[in-house]
């Protein structure tokens, strides 16, 4: 990791699983709308990942109201009134509100302005070295959300997660399939000055012109901290 004016970069070795490679990435996240929901089971366990065999880490009681963050398939990454975040089935779950964490109507992720404007900026990089264009892949856009929202919420910035483990670790426990992936993470005021950050850093810079990658998920929440939380993390398929 290194440290650059006001900007905090995070490396991390990304796991090449078919081919045994391994080369550096890093990691980025942005703040999203949230609507709220309703508990209507008697109680309901907060998972991990959306899974019934993941971990439960907080079971909530009948009319509870919790955030709803974003979706994963037939889950819904949510925030309870303690603090904490995780997953819950959506069949127990009414919603109080339509737009939820960022989505729009048929499903599909809405990106945020400073989310559009990183892939724009990230793309346009690849672009000139002549490398296929990042697609947003809508769980992946999901999980780097809840990476960016928990490292704001637990006040830690590091690519191993205190609840989900490593970002590869994570990506398996949410379902995400990949042969390649990676994560990139900053503490900044804006897109711009990462993006300058990131491209000035070796590591960063390898990740992003990665040929194997062809999907991303960006995060970015507000920190009190740093100003913003940038998550930003990588597949190939």
């Amino acid at each position: 990791m290194r440290k650059k004016g006001q900007v905090i970069l995070g490396i991390i070795l990304v796991l090449w699983m078919l081919q045994g490679k391994v080369i550096y990435a890093t990691e980025n996240l942005e703040e999203q709308e949230i609507s709220l929901g309703v508990v209507t089971a008697n109680t309901l366990n907060i998972r991990q990942g959306p899974d019934e065999t993941q971990t439960i880490i907080e079971t909530v009681s009948k009319d509870t109201e919790i955030s709803l963050l974003s979706k994963l398939g037939e889950w819904y990454v949510i925030q309870t009134p303690s603090g904490k975040v995780g997953c819950a089935s959506m069949q127990y779950i009414q919603e109080k509100e339509q737009n939820i964490g960022g989505e729009t109507e048929n499903g599909l992720t809405q990106m945020t302005e400073m989310e559009t404007m990183l892939l724009n900026t990230i793309n346009q990089k690849r672009k000139e070295n002549n490398l296929v264009e990042l697609t947003i892949d809508d769980e992946l856009q999901n999980v780097a959300r809840l990476k960016a929202i928990e490292m704001v919420e637990k006040d830690y910035f590091s690519h191993t997660s205190p609840t989900y483990g490593s970002p590869f670790e994570m990506m398996d426990q949410m379902g995400i399939t990949y042969k390649v992936a990676g994560e990139n993470i900053a503490g900044n005021i804006s897109p711009e000055e990462a993006i300058n950050a990131w491209m000035q850093s070796e590591g960063h810079r390898d990740n992003i012109l990665e040929n194997g990658y062809n999907y991303t998920g960006i995060g970015i929440a507000k920190s009190p901290k740093y100003g913003n939380i940038f998550v930003q993390m990588f597949i190939g398929r």
